[in-house]
């Protein structure tokens, strides 16, 4: 998904969740790496306190875990 001025707009090559929202591991990466270059003086760990998926059946959710751990793992080898 996008945010746009008129709200959100979905994008064809982007997995969804039951909720609609886009699954999109390489955006966790992407912005570690901003955050990273944006407060890397303050010589602090960063803590994500919350990433999961709406999936009733829970054909998703394991490989939406997977795919954002390994994401994050790439950023910290950066």
């Amino acid at each position: 998904e996008v945010i746009s001025g008129a709200g959100l707009k979905l994008v064809e090559r982007d997995e969804y969740s039951e909720s609609g929202r886009g699954i999109y591991p390489d955006g966790l990466y992407r912005i570690l790496l901003q955050f990273h270059e944006r407060y890397k003086h303050l010589d602090l760990p960063f803590i994500i306190t919350e990433n999961g998926v709406s999936d009733a059946t829970d054909l998703i959710r394991r490989p939406y875990l997977l795919e954002h751990l390994l994401a994050i793992y790439a950023a910290m080898l950066e």
